[in-house]
């Protein structure tokens, strides 16, 4: 089973309990694939990472930040309301607890899941930032 982004810091427990209700174990979840490194999207990695021994999967720009413990952009806040909101996020993203990235992911990869689950590279809102595409399916994972 694959898991797309991890959540806000302490999603870990919500989301392991959620596979547990549907019916998976913890040791189910093999692969954490990450679409950017921004805290709402890798708050709870480490946690996941250590209860379930998911392998992650990120791109080399995020698979650094990610494992700096911090975002892989600047935040640029350009009015009041996103200055509070950015100092909010960097408030949390400057305290995500470090973990370490187990696959780089590269434009045009084709990971074993859901049939040949294809790396998209979608660079801007983050500079290393991907998107996940499942042809069998006709679904794009664009978080």
């Amino acid at each position: 089973m694959a898991l797309i982004d991890a959540g806000l810091p302490g999603s870990h427990k919500k989301i392991l309990r959620y596979l547990s209700g549907l019916g998976y174990a913890r040791g189910d979840l093999k692969r954490i694939l990450i679409t950017h490194a921004d805290f709402d999207h890798v708050g709870g990695l480490a946690a996941l990472k250590a209860a379930s021994g998911a392998r992650v999967y990120a791109s080399a720009v995020e698979a650094q930040a990610i494992q700096a413990g911090h975002s892989s952009r600047a935040l640029k806040p350009r009015s009041p309301i996103r200055q509070n909101c950015s100092s909010i996020s960097w408030l949390v993203s400057s305290s995500l607890p470090p973990s370490r990235s187990d696959e780089l992911l590269t434009d045009g990869q084709v990971l074993p899941v859901l049939d040949g689950l294809q790396v998209v590279e979608t660079l801007g809102h983050t500079p290393g930032h991907v998107s996940f595409y499942a042809p069998s399916a006709g679904v794009l994972f664009c978080r």
